[in-house]
């Protein structure tokens, strides 16, 4: 018995320079640009308690896998 096919759409990825827009999101390519308001992120999130931030260097290195997709 052969195994059913995947009724789920497979997700593919973004080619380099390539972008999804929609009225309200822009889904894009990591840049390393990117950086440093990722990190930026984490001190300005109403859930983070003061003293709890993440710093930058762990989140660069949070962010890596990202980057290498």
């Amino acid at each position: 018995m052969s195994p059913q096919p995947s009724l789920r759409p497979q997700p593919r990825r973004l080619s380099l320079g390539e972008a999804i827009r929609t009225e309200r999101l822009l889904l894009r390519g990591w840049r390393d640009s990117d950086r440093d308001p990722f990190a930026a992120m984490n001190f300005e999130h109403p859930l983070i308690e003061p003293g709890h931030e993440l710093r930058p260097h762990v989140l660069y290195r949070l962010a890596a896998p990202i980057a290498a997709n």
